[in-house]
Order: C-alpha cells, then structure tokens, then sequence
C-alpha cells in the first residue's frame, strides 16, 4: 500500500527525471521480488511518467527504461518486443549487462538480452517539428529505430522537454505541430516556368513565320493578321507567367537552403 500511494505521487504531471527513476526502481523491486502485480502497475506509472517529463533523461535512466520495458514484454509474453526493447537498452549503453540482481545468472531472459545487436533494423523518419527539435534516445534526430522501441523528446531551444513518449515501431509520432514546407510547391513552379517559357519559344517562332509570310506570300492578309496577333498575345502571357514562375521558384528555394 505504501508503494502505490508513493507511485501515485509520483505518477502525477509534470514530472523529472528523478520522478521516473524512481518510478523504474519500485517497478525493478517488484520483477525482483516476484510480485506480479505490482510490477505490472508500476511500469505503467512509469510509461504515464515518461509521457508527462519536462526535462531530459540521462543515457543510463535511458538503458533502464528499455530494460525495464523488456522486462515487461518479456511477462506479457512477448518474446519479440523484449528482444526490440533490449536491443535499445544495448543500443543507448552497450556496455551495461543485464543485471545479476535483477535476472539470475542462466535465466533465459539473460540468453535474450545478450543475443540482441543495438545496430539492427533500419529506421523510419519523423516530421519536422514547427518549433524545437526532436530528440531520440537522447541524440538529436528525426530518424527513429523502425524495429524497436525509441524515447522520444521534443525539446525546446531553451532545453526544456515539452513533450515525451515511450514509443514502440507500431506507433504514430508524437502529436505535435509539424513545420510545413513548400519545397515541393516551388520545385512545381520552376517546372511549370521551365515549360512555360519552352512554349513561348515555340510560340514567337510561330509568329516570325506569321511574319514571312505576311511580306513575301500572298497569303489572306486578314487570316495572317490575326494568326499573327494571336500569337503574339500568347507569347507575351506565357513569357510572363514563366518568368513569375521562375522568380518565386528561385527565391523559395534560395530562401530555404538559408
């Protein structure tokens, strides 16, 4: 009883970084004394706690969070998400073993832990955030594990964390606001110019034929001019509208590479 009213404390939002280490060690009392239930209370607190953060983790609470979710999956029965979340704990701290203390030597959980590569699977890239950056497993990155599971912090240019998550390779990013780009519309508007003033070539080449044929053919002279105005006309609006198009296309994509 004491234990859940001190989680549930703990649990609240925000939280630190000493509010979720705490949290992960009653939960690693729990997996050690066998208590079931309680373990599985206490590693959901710890998710709500890593969700409500407002400041970094450390690359060893880091280690234990994904070791402790292993832990999880591996009592839920899910031998291949505690094989991904072990892979992350090896990923963030390759140099830390799965403690004695928390898993007897032989067990099979120690054979699991042991046999996960931190480098594998390839990875999956996340929006840019409109304001701040996102940081992964405590790197500064938008690429996320696509195999396993990845803390996920965005930040803000003063280092506060304003938003966390636990996040598994089935999960949607983070809800936060994305930063729109318009680098593809201004990639279409130097085509769209490109080709505008191709045409306008074609266009004042059919007007100078126009043109030959009104002094040296006799020709219907009222058809010729009009042939001619016509051109003329559309040479002019497609010259424009690819020069405007140009401009703007050039100006986007000098403004964004600043």
């Amino acid at each position: 009883m004491i234990w859940l009213l001190a989680a549930a404390a703990l649990a609240t939002c925000p939280s630190g970084s000493d509010d979720v280490s705490q949290l992960v060690g009653y939960a690693e009392s729990a997996f050690r004394d066998l208590d079931a239930p309680t373990f599985l209370d206490a590693t959901d607190r710890v998710a709500e706690g890593v969700s409500c953060l407002t400041e970094p983790l450390s690359l060893e609470l880091l280690h234990r969070l994904h070791r402790l979710q292993g832990l999880r999956a591996f009592v839920d029965g899910d031998e291949r998400r505690a094989a991904g979340a072990f892979a992350s704990a090896r990923a963030v701290r390759p140099d830390l073993p799965l403690p004695a203390e928390l898993v007897p030597g032989g067990h099979p959980l120690t054979t699991l832990y042991q046999l996960q590569g931190p480098a594998a699977g390839g990875s999956r890239a996340w929006p840019v955030p409109a304001e701040g950056e996102l940081f992964v497993d405590g790197s500064r990155s938008l690429d996320l594990p696509s195999l396993r599971p990845s803390v996920v912090q965005l930040q803000r240019g003063d280092g506060a964390v304003e938003m966390s998550g636990y996040v598994w390779p089935d999960m949607p990013p983070l809800p936060y606001a994305v930063k729109r780009s318009g680098r593809r519309v201004r990639k279409g508007m130097l085509v769209v110019s490109g080709l505008s003033l191709a045409s306008s070539a074609g266009l004042w080449l059919a007007s100078r034929r126009f043109h030959t044929q009104y002094f040296e053919e006799e020709e219907d002279l009222e058809r010729l001019d009009r042939l001619r105005l016509g051109a003329n006309t559309a040479t002019y609006g497609v010259v424009g509208a690819g020069t405007l198009g140009l401009t703007f296309g050039v100006v986007g994509l000098v403004g964004r590479r600043r």
